[in-house]
């Protein structure tokens, strides 16, 4: 699954896939229902572990946890997932993320940004792009 991403001078929506467990993950995290923790490995390196509780948890929360492990290919059985950066799906126990650098993360937030028409005309900023052609709004001022 994708998140949005703005490169090469386009804008690509997020697969409805990443918005849908984004959203999961967030509300099962608020009930305490997964987590995370660092933990110290015995050649002396740390590992990021996801987690999922199963204990005492509403039948909605269940079938919420149930829908995210089903979205992210994730084992029913297993409880605890090693996260490892990776653009592809990782090995059994693990959880691939591939995360972005800090310049694509900025560009990703501006991507969402409105330019004043008063400031495209001055030259101050350039037209933003547009998320629904993926190619930059060359007339955005009428």
């Amino acid at each position: 699954m994708r998140n949005r991403s703005t490169t090469a001078g386009a804008v690509r929506e997020a697969d409805p896939e990443f918005t849908r467990a984004l959203q999961l993950l967030r509300e099962v995290q608020l009930a305490g229902a997964v987590g995370m923790r660092v933990q110290e490995n015995k050649d002396k390196t740390t590992t990021a572990v996801m987690f999922f509780r199963r204990d005492n948890l509403s039948p909605e929360m269940l079938d919420k946890l149930g829908e995210i492990r089903r979205l992210l290919k994730m084992p029913e059985d297993q409880r605890e997932f090693n996260l490892v950066y990776s653009p592809t799906i990782g090995a059994a126990g693990e959880l691939a993320v591939g995360s972005r650098s800090m310049l694509q993360i900025m560009m990703a937030f501006a991507s969402y940004t409105e330019v004043p028409p008063a400031d495209l005309q001055s030259g101050r900023a350039t037209p933003s792009l547009s998320s629904t052609n993926g190619v930059v709004n060359a007339d955005p001022v009428k």
